[in-house]
């Protein structure tokens, strides 16, 4: 079975096939272009999604006429789209419109394209690895869709809710949209997707499916974004509109590069590298040992070890267990020592309401520090403990 790309040719062109084709008899659903339907959605806010972007012929003065794929923007100087639809094109062949909700408006940006980077393993038979970055002759003003990385994946595990947005082919008219559309649908597990029509071409390690009967991306729609929120106000792009069998035809999602296996290529072209994920904190001790627990927030909450800690600003330093105890000393670098004689026992003390109180280390400046607790037991015993924290 031969899969769809969901490129379509500019709306001139298409529009005199779609005359032709009225005067034949119907194709099956599953062949490419019969069901030039993005679908099932409505029209997007304008102004929701300033990091959309429309890839036009540059030969076209009309943004509508010579819309032929979707893309995003990823840097000042970059947008991403699909492979399949660039590969063989020249940089001088397209220009790039952004953040531009109506495409026969004058709204956003129109910017040609300097050079065009396919990833080196794309496959146009496969469409394995299908994604390409397109440089810009000049920056572009409108803010970059973050990127899905195996650091961020459990906010795009199977299940989650991801948007798409396109200018495609729509079910219900205006079937040629002058303005952008966008849908719910659910990510689906490689498993699932397994099962349906395109699990005989679907390569799990670089493809991730969406959809369902209904809703779904279409022909027009090809190097969009699927995209869901970060959890700060913004989002990650983890999907690139692909390929499909029809469009939302049932047992049949849409097909999307997934972003996040391909990020890093992404990163490494555009001369970004993701922070690495911060190191996981050190457990607390086994119960019953005494211990120098840290915390980010004043209710001492997800504590972690304070020695062999690297910690910045306010933090919340305490002694666990604190059964037994009768007063604990504080010092830091040998200095400042502070006893408390109520449990908890905070290293800056505690507040009224029983939350501890802060201690900020940027006064330490940077380096290692040290913090000991001399500790007495309520029958008489006692012990030191130290931990050394990097600042």
């Amino acid at each position: 079975m031969t899969n769809d790309r969901r490129r379509v040719w500019p709306i001139l062109m298409a529009c005199t096939a779609l005359f032709l084709a009225s005067a034949m008899p119907s194709m099956a659903s599953g062949d490419p272009g019969a069901t030039p339907n993005i679908v099932g959605g409505d029209e997007a806010t304008p102004g929701a999604y300033p990091f959309m972007a429309a890839l036009v012929s540059s030969s076209s003065s009309s943004a509508y006429a010579g819309q032929f794929c979707g893309g995003s923007v990823v840097a000042p100087n970059w947008v991403m789209t699909a492979g399949h639809c660039v590969i063989g094109s020249s940089a001088s062949s397209v220009d790039v419109v952004i953040n531009r909700h109506d495409l026969t408006s004058t709204e956003g940006e129109r910017i040609g394209a300097a050079n065009i980077v396919i990833h080196p393993g794309y496959n146009d038979f496969t469409l394995e690895n299908d994604v390409a970055l397109i440089e810009l002759e000049t920056a572009t003003t409108a803010p970059a869709i973050g990127l899905a990385t195996t650091s961020n994946a459990s906010l795009w595990a199977p299940g989650t809710t991801a948007t798409v947005i396109g200018w495609g082919f729509t079910e219900s008219r205006p079937r040629f949209p002058t303005v952008l559309y966008e849908v719910d649908v659910p990510i689906i597990s490689d498993a699932a997707c397994n099962a349906t029509v395109n699990g005989s071409d679907l390569v799990e390690d670089v493809m991730l499916c969406a959809g369902e009967t209904g809703k779904d991306s279409c022909s027009g729609d090809s190097g969009g974004p699927l995209f869901v929120p970060d959890g700060q106000g913004w989002y990650i792009e983890v999907g690139i509109v692909s390929w499909g069998f029809g469009c939302a035809d049932p047992n049949a999602p849409g097909v999307y590069a997934e972003v996040g296996a391909l990020s890093g290529w992404v990163l490494d072209v555009i001369g970004g590298t993701p922070p690495p994920p911060p190191p996981p904190p050190p457990p607390p001790p086994p119960p019953g040992e005494t211990s120098l627990l840290v915390s980010t927030s004043p209710d001492r909450s997800d504590p972690f070890e304070l020695d062999g800690a690297a910690v910045t600003g306010t933090i919340y330093v305490f002694v666990s267990p604190d059964d037994g105890i009768a007063s604990v000393t504080f010092t830091v670098d040998g200095a400042r020592p502070k006893t408390d004689s109520a449990a908890p026992f905070d290293l800056a003390g505690t507040s009224r309401d029983g939350t501890a109180r802060g201690f900020n280390v940027s006064r330490l400046g940077g380096g290692d520090h040290l913090v000991e607790a001399v500790i007495e037991f309520d029958d008489g015993s006692s012990t030191t403990v130290t931990a050394t924290f990097t600042s």
